[in-house]
């Protein structure tokens, strides 16, 4: 559970870190339409973490496992690279975490 807590609360500052770290230009939709996606991935990647931390079963885990690839994916597709660092870090974490053992 200590593990767990750790892994939640270095997840989240991860995400929080993408928040603030823009990947817009002044006037170019697309990245501005990439951002936009990234913020939302993110936010439901915390909500689907929040839930697990709250309720820690199986099919938490593997939402939030889930959200955190959705997450990296869109990442990997906008080409910004500090939301691909951010977004590789938090997908090695949940690909540790072990969804079966809840």
């Amino acid at each position: 559970m200590k593990n767990f807590n750790a892994l939640l609360l270095l997840f989240v500052a991860l995400f929080c870190t993408v928040t603030f770290t823009s990947c817009l230009g002044d006037d170019e939709d697309d990245e501005k339409s990439c951002y936009d996606e990234l913020q939302r991935l993110s936010q439901i990647a915390n909500e689907k973490a929040q839930a697990l931390s709250t309720n820690m079963t199986t099919a938490n885990c593997n939402a939030f496992k889930e959200a955190a690839i959705n997450f990296y994916n869109k990442a990997k597709e906008c080409g910004d690279k500090n939301m691909i660092e951010s977004a590789e870090r938090s997908k090695a974490m949940t690909e540790a975490l072990d969804c079966s053992d809840l």
